[in-house]
């Protein structure tokens, strides 16, 4: 479920509005319920693993529909998925079903009730909603296209280099139905740490992927850039669609998430400035470092943008310990992993690695907790 549909921060409650139609979805949808609902009478499976919610498969006839001969899912974009009912069941992917809807027998609140449509194409069809598409207006666009023009060009080039990177993992979770899963690798991290650094920056270049190119996956990347100081204008946005959800014809405006997203890139562009970073130059170099806290094993990655001459030392804030985890030499651009045991030198659980990274004699400072 979406960051920007879902407007609790209880994702059962998000599943539970989607599936009753609070808000509606589409005049003449289908409401479902999970009172009631078992796995006997449930159309609708809600799956979960260990921390989240992540699918929803449905039989045989939902919304009058055929669906296979069994269950069908939608995994990621791929195509239509017909399976037995557990077939999908892994505890790191979907996990397994854990909650059941089953139909009301009733239908969205609209000017058909008699019979549900079967989806919103139906309802576009017969008149009575429109496909609404969010679009940055014309001086939001030309204020994204100025920003850009001002962002530091080896920020730019840092980023793409890092996207690129990213971008090449994503048909590894092509069919994952939650977009978070395309975030959960270092690539992502890599592209985070830059974000963090120079977030005005970044942001910028954000918007610009999210709005022109159509990267929804890029969205949570804007979140974690924005959420602080901006995120009381999503929930602006998501107000403002639940107090008009109809057109002036009296359609009604059926839309995506990433509409919603778009809408919240135009409310931040209406203030949003580009602050200039202080650094004394770009940083070559991009250090991320994992686990944190760490117990056995501590692995230290590095995003060269450049080939650079780079050293990194470990020492223990309990022990005072020093290890050289890499001795000075030269890299070329790109990725580089190093790891090291923490057994030894480290102290117990409280103790604090300091992870120095030296790149041509200027040092980085990442600290780590340690727990035993």
């Amino acid at each position: 479920m979406s960051t920007y549909n879902c407007t609790s921060a209880n994702y059962l409650q998000c599943f539970d509005n989607f599936y009753s139609n609070n808000p509606v979805r589409y005049p003449g949808a289908w409401n479902y319920t999970r009172t009631g609902a078992t796995v006997s009478n449930s159309v609708v499976d809600l799956w979960k693993t260990a921390s989240a919610y992540t699918h929803a498969s449905i039989r045989k006839p939902g919304n009058n529909n055929p669906h296979g001969y069994d269950w069908e899912s939608k995994p990621g974009g791929l195509c239509r998925t017909l399976h037995p009912r557990n077939a999908l069941e892994q505890p790191n992917w979907y996990g397994a079903v854990s909650n059941y809807y089953k139909p009301t027998g009733t239908y969205a609140a609209g000017p058909v009730m008699q019979n549900g449509f079967a989806n919103d194409m139906d309802a576009v069809r017969a008149g009575v909603a429109i496909i609404d598409r969010a679009i940055l207006s014309h001086s939001a666009q030309q204020k994204l296209g100025s920003l850009q023009s001002k962002v530091n060009p080896e920020i730019k080039d840092q980023f793409d280099m890092l996207y690129r990177a990213w971008d090449e993992t994503k048909s590894v979770n092509a069919s994952q139905s939650d977009p978070s899963m395309y975030c959960q690798n270092k690539e992502f991290k890599m592209l985070e740490a830059l974000g963090n650094r120079y977030p005005s920056e970044v942001s910028v270049i954000v918007f610009d992927k999210f709005v022109n190119a159509g990267d929804h996956f890029i969205g949570d990347l804007l979140v974690t850039l924005t959420k602080e100081r901006y995120g009381k204008l999503l929930d602006e946005v998501k107000q403002e669609r639940r107090l008009k959800p109809n057109d002036d014809q009296g359609r009604f405006r059926i839309h995506g998430d990433h509409d919603n997203g778009v809408l919240y890139i135009e409310k931040i562009l209406r203030d949003f400035e580009l602050a200039v970073h202080t650094d004394a130059g770009v940083s070559p170099v991009i250090v991320t470092v994992s686990p944190n806290p760490v117990r056995d094993i501590l692995s230290v990655n590095l995003q060269l943008l450049s080939g650079n001459k780079i050293s990194i030392v470990v020492t223990s804030s309990q022990t005072m310990q020093r290890r050289v985890m890499q001795q000075e030499l030269r890299l070329e651009a790109g990725t580089h992993r190093f790891s090291l045991p923490v057994a030894g030198f480290a102290g117990g659980t409280g103790d604090v690695l300091h992870v120095q990274v030296f790149v041509n004699g200027v040092v980085q400072t990442v600290k780590v907790l340690v727990t035993r």
